[in-house]
């Protein structure tokens, strides 16, 4: 019975150890990920605003809760440049038309309006 006993602490121990040797890897590469991912959503984003100014539409809204990927992301325009910011990083996109924005920044809680002038794209949040 004392074997046995013996048996499961030193099998409790090292699956502790194991999971305990696993643990930084693991989280490091999901932390890996997500900032690959949060670049990707950055580039469709950009994409998106690109594809619009291309488009024959001249109006549209945007609700930024279901684009952004978390909601501590803001995005803000600088002329051409389009930046996503998160706590995991920072990402920046090169639109092709110049923007004119109403705010410094917009999270995930704001509805966006969308309109064309020329070449420019403005965003006004509602």
């Amino acid at each position: 019975m004392m074997e046995f006993t013996l048996a499961r602490v030193s099998a409790c121990l090292c699956g502790i150890m194991v999971i305990a040797i696993l643990f930084n890897p693991v989280v490091s590469s999901y932390d890996d990920g997500a900032a690959d991912l949060s670049g990707e959503n950055c580039e469709a984003l950009g994409e998106m605003f690109d594809s619009f100014m291309e488009s024959e539409t001249d109006e549209s809204t945007l609700a930024l809760g279901i684009m952004l990927p978390d909601t501590d992301s803001r995005i803000s325009f600088d002329g051409h440049t389009m930046t996503m910011r998160n706590a995991r990083g920072e990402w920046r996109y090169e639109l092709r038309h110049g923007v004119i924005a109403d705010s410094d920044a917009y999270g995930s809680n704001d509805l966006l309006l969308i309109t064309k002038s020329d070449r420019t794209m403005n965003v006004v949040s509602l």
